[in-house]
C-alpha cells in the first residue's frame, strides 16, 4: 500500500535556517516516533518513506508531502498527521495546517497514468551516486535506478535496469528545462537536478513498464536522500 499526506506551514525567515526545511522536518518527525522504529529505519538500505517541501503559490506558505512505501513507514506518516506545530531552532514554533491524504496500490496508480504524453517534473533536487560520489548530472534514466531498487525492496517487483533504460530510450522527447541546484543537508552541500522534461511514451510493453516506474517514483522520489527532501517527483499528464 502506498500512502501520501500533504500539510503546510508558514514560510519562515530562511536566513536563520542553516539547512533545508525538509531536513529540519525530517529531524522533527524522527524525534517524535518510537526509538525502535527510528532505529529500524536507519538500519534499512532504503528509507520506507520520502519527504519534500516546496513553497506554495504566493510564497508565504510551504507545502510538505510525505509518502510511505509500506507499513514500516507508517510511524512517520502518523507523526506528520499528528503534527500541529513545527519547531525550528532559531525560528521558533510554526503552526501546521493539516491537508489531504490518499492511499493507493501501485497498479491502480499506474492505471491512472493512462495517457501517452507526460511532463516529468523534478520538483526538488535529484542526485544519484556514480563512482562513489553524488551528482545531479541530467542523465535522466540514472535518477530512476533508485526507484527500481525501492520497487524491489518494498513491492517485491523486479525490473531489470537494462529493460528500463531500453524503454526510456525509446521515448520521444519534447521540451525540457533542467538545471543544477544546490541542496544543504546540515552544512553538506549537494548538487542536484531540478526542472522538467516532456516525453511521449513508445507504446506497448515499454509504456506499461514506464508508467509503473513513474507512478512509483511519485511516492518513492528519485535518486538519493529522498527522506531528507531530495528527489521530489511528479509525472504530469499532458
Amino acid at each position: 500500500m502506498l500512502r501520501q499526506y500533504d500539510f503546510s506551514f508558514p514560510l519562515p525567515n530562511l536566513t536563520l535556517v542553516h539547512s533545508e526545511l525538509a531536513v529540519k522536518l525530517h529531524g522533527a518527525l524522527m524525534h517524535s516516533i518510537p526509538a525502535d522504529a527510528a532505529e529500524q529505519m536507519h538500519e534499512r538500505n532504503y528509507h520506507p518513506f520520502s519527504l519534500y517541501c516546496m513553497p506554495e503559490k504566493g510564497g508565504r506558505t510551504v507545502l510538505a508531502r510525505i509518502s510511505t512505501l509500506g507499513t514500516e513507514g507508517e510511524p512517520m506518516l502518523r507523526a506528520a498527521q499528528a503534527m500541529r506545530t513545527f519547531f525550528i531552532p532559531g525560528v521558533g514554533k510554526l503552526p501546521v495546517t493539516p491537508g489531504s491524504s490518499m492511499e493507493t496500490e501501485l497498479t491502480a496508480m499506474a492505471e491512472r497514468l493512462c495517457g501517452e504524453r507526460f511532463r516529468l517534473m523534478f520538483l526538488t533536487p535529484s542526485c544519484y551516486k556514480t563512482g562513489g560520489r553524488e551528482t545531479g548530472l541530467p542523465m535522466l534514466p540514472m535518477h530512476f535506478h533508485s526507484v527500481l531498487r525501492r520497487m524491489e525492496a518494498f513491492e517485491g517487483e523486479h525490473i531489470e535496469t537494462d529493460d528500463f533504460q531500453r524503454a526510456f530510450c525509446h521515448c520521444r522527447f519534447g521540451d525540457w528545462t533542467l538545471q543544477q541546484t544546490q541542496y544543504n543537508i546540515s552544512g553538506l552541500m549537494l548538487s542536484g537536478m531540478t526542472g522538467y522534461a516532456d516525453l511521449t511514451l513508445p507504446g506497448g510493453e515499454y509504456s506499461a513498464l514506464l508508467r509503473r516506474v513513474f507512478a512509483y517514483a511519485a511516492f518513492s522520489g528519485t535518486g538519493a536522500r529522498t527522506g531528507m527532501g531530495m528527489g521530489g517527483f511528479f509525472p504530469a499528464q499532458l
